[in-house]
Order: structure tokens, then sequence, then C-alpha cells
């Protein structure tokens, strides 16, 4: 489908592209660090170092940040062979000209990074300014082709309620600057200096999105409809769900764990739209409430029941939804993931990154060295 949009946007233009195959895909996109071989700071460099590979692997924002992005599976073994691959390409073609690493931000980097060339790039920057120039994070980010406008739409604002426990299980970035910020996930503070971002706003229609779309653009606002950069967003060019509230995972298995959750929540909701049991729609400032507590404690927080309004344990809400969603992730092969994603909420990549930090008596290279060590970590080398 062309990606070209019309001007202004409307509704129909919008739905016409949630096109209902029949079929649930999803797909992965992983931001990856490049670093410098011998002093692991971030390496300006991903475009050169990207010359050569196919279209799985992509600049950034961030000149030293590159970017996987799998193509769409319909289950979790296709999904986990090519990431794989891609993630052991994308190392042996760096060699060591450089080293890779994901987490959510760098532990130890100047906080005002170098920007990619490209007229996108230098029109962001002219906007937003240095803002621009620390957005130096890894997200981890999920596309789901749930099949149908109105079907998709409807988990897009169900499954809002539900990101701050998403969040809590994949943060994984507690150390920026060479400090401990205290909080498990620094990475949605530096994304929030720029606007639209965070809990996504309920929509009512197509039509609500294409008015809000357009009101953006017509204002300057936004340049195109991709600048509509909330945690999760209905991705027009793609016909997808885009749940971008995860930090960036270390390891694949731990990329897949967080994404077999993400991808049975969204199904697991698609499955009460049909049987006509979603939950209202909750208000953004509510989960508001529920995200900061997330990113601040991971999972030692504690939410509020939207339904109810109790305080509860994240680590409880999230068990509850492990199992909620079992049956949907097992449809889509992820069984196995979705065990991995039971020991990730056990122990956090921030709660790992933490105690390495204090043992190795706060030395933030100790962390970027371990995140550099496990880029390959489970991956056979053949």
């Amino acid at each position: 489908m062309s990606s070209k949009w019309p001007s202004p946007i409307t509704g129909e233009s919008l739905a016409e592209r949630f096109v209902d195959t029949g079929r649930t895909t999803f797909g992965l996109e992983e931001e990856i660090m490049v670093l410098h071989p011998e002093t692991l700071d971030l390496l300006p460099r991903g475009v050169e170092l990207l010359e050569g590979l196919d279209d799985r692997f992509k600049a950034e924002l961030p000149a030293a940040h590159v970017e996987i992005a799998s193509s769409p599976a319909t289950g979790f073994d296709a999904l986990a062979r090519e990431l794989a691959e891609c993630r052991r390409l994308l190392a042996d073609h760096m060699g060591d000209r450089a080293r890779l690493a994901v987490a959510g931000v760098h532990p130890f980097s100047d906080r005002f990074g170098v920007v990619n060339a490209g007229e996108r790039y230098r029109l962001l920057l002219a906007k937003y300014g240095d803002v621009v120039r620390q957005q130096l994070v890894c997200g981890l980010h999920l596309h789901v082709g749930l099949g149908g406008p109105d079907r998709t739409l409807a988990v897009y604002n169900a499954m809002r309620s539900y990101l701050p426990a998403i969040s809590a299980l994949a943060v994984n970035s507690p150390i920026y600057c060479g400090e401990d910020t205290t909080l498990a996930s620094m990475r949605p503070l530096l994304s929030g200096m720029l606007p639209r971002m965070g809990v996504p706003p309920p929509l009512e229609s197509f039509d609500d999105y294409a008015y809000a779309l357009n009101w953006g653009i017509e204002r300057g606002r936004m340049g195109r409809p991709a600048e509509w950069w909330w945690e999760m967003r209905l991705h027009g060019a793609l016909g997808t769900l885009e749940i971008r509230v995860p930090d960036g995972q270390t390891t694949l298995q731990e990329a897949l764990a967080i994404g077999a959750v993400a991808a049975g929540t969204a199904v697991w909701l698609a499955d009460r739209y049909d049987a006509c049991d979603l939950p209202p729609t909750a208000p953004s400032w509510q989960i508001n409430e529920n995200r900061w507590s997330a990113l601040h404690a991971g999972m030692k927080a504690t939410l509020i029941d939207l339904e109810t309004g109790d305080l509860r344990p994240v680590a409880d809400s999230v068990d509850e939804l492990f199992d909620q969603i079992g049956p949907a992730v097992a449809r889509l092969g992820g069984t196995e993931h979705l065990a991995q994603a039971r020991l990730i909420a056990g122990n956090t990549g921030a709660e790992r990154q933490r105690e390495l930090f204090n043992a190795s008596g706060a030395r933030a290279g100790a962390v970027t060295e371990w995140l550099a060590g496990r880029f390959l970590e489970g991956l056979d080398r053949g």
C-alpha cells in the first residue's frame, strides 16, 4: 500500500489501511547502541557502519544508534530465527570496528549526542534544538496486525491501561550519565522532553484520529503522521498497532519475552473485543499515575486498579496478566518466551544493572561492558 497520504488525511484513508487478513501478524524493532570498540562510549558512525547490509538494518535519529526491523511473522519461531540472524549478522558486519549493546539508555555517555544527517533529522533539530540531541534512547517496538479497523481501534483504547504493567516488566535504564538515577527506567523522561510522548490519548473513531493528525500537521507541529510519537499508536503506514512502551532489551531472549507479553496482551484483548467483553476506556491521567510508578520502581511499583480503584502491587497484576494471556501467547507459539518473561519479572534488567553498578563501586563502564558482552548471549554462532 502506498505510504502517501491525502491532504487532509481522512478517517476513511486511515481505516482502509487496517486490512483484515484473517490472521494475526507481528514484528519487532530493536534499537541498538553502536559503541567505540575500546572506550565503549557511543560511536556516531551508524550510517557508515551499516553500509552493505540489507533494509532490515536502518539508521536512527542518533548517529550512534541503529535499528533492526524484522519481517512480519505469524509465529514466534520464525521471528526468533530472523532476529537471531540479524543480531549475528550485525555483530559480524561491525567486526572490530564497533561493539553493540542494548539498554534503554547508555550508562555513561554525555547527555548530548550527534544527530544523523538527512533532511528529516535536520528539520527535527531545527524545531526542537538540543532536546533532539538528548534523545539517546533505545526502545523495543512491537507491531501487531490484528485484523480490521474497528477491532484494532478497540484494542488500542483498551490496551492503554496495560502499558504501565508492560513498562514495569521491561524497565532497563537505571544508570545514566554515570549515575544511578534512582529510577528503573530513565528513557521515558528523556523521550518526554518531546511532544506527543507518554500515554496515548483515547480515540473514538478513525475520524477522531484523522482530526488529531491534521490538527498537528496543518499548524506545523508535526511534519508527518509518523511524528505521532506516543508509547502506543495506530501505525497507518503499516496497518498495525505499534506498542512502543518497553525499554530496549539487552538480549534477544529478553526482547522476545517482552514481545510475547505485548503481543499476547493485544491478542487477548482482541479476543475480548470479539466476545464484547472489553473494559471501559480509562482516562489518560489515571493511566499516567500508574506509568510514573512503573518507571520509578519497575516490578516493585504499586499500581491503581483502574476499574476498582484499589492499590495493588504490580507484581500481582503482571502475574495475573501472564495467566490471562497464556492461551493467546500459546496460539502465537510464544509459550517459552512467556516463561522467560516470568523470570524477568523476578529480576528485571534495571535491577541487574543497578546490582552490578553497586558491586563495581559505581562504575558505569562496568555496566556498559556487561551490556555489550550480552548482545549475542544465547545465540548459536553456528
